[in-house]
């Protein structure tokens, strides 16, 4: 074990993230309001082909992860959109009874609903 110029003996072991050596672990010094910090490193050098391609890995990861919450919170939407259209369909229902299902011109007021919400737009009749 190794022991910081500062005559700590309380070390700890950290993962560096950095480009040139990503995922190499280090001792580091807990005493922080001393900024000892870097101490020795704790694994052997890695290989050149794996400090060119784990930064990419890390890269492609964190893309993957941001598509992710992007997709959650688009799914999520649609959740609200399609619980939303459900409750005005039941406000429909309720006000206009079952004979109100089927409008003037044969469309389905759900389809309708859902169609409006989820395109945004208002739709075209013949």
């Amino acid at each position: 074990m190794s022991i910081c110029a500062c005559g700590n003996r309380d070390l700890a072991i950290v993962t560096s993230w950095s480009d040139r050596n990503p995922g190499r672990r280090f001792w580091s010094c807990l005493h922080n309001e001393r900024r000892c910090g870097w101490i020795g490193w704790f694994d052997e050098p890695m290989f050149p082909r794996s400090v060119e391609v784990i930064p990419g890995l890390i890269r492609s990861m964190n893309k993957l992860q941001e598509s992710l919450q992007q997709a959650t919170l688009q799914a999520r939407m649609y959740k609200l959109i399609i619980l939303f259209s459900w409750g005005l369909f039941a406000i429909h229902y309720l006000k206009h009874g079952r004979n109100g299902l089927i409008s003037e011109q044969g469309y389905c007021v759900m389809a309708l609903c859902n169609q409006i919400l989820l395109t945004r737009t208002p739709i075209q009749h013949a």
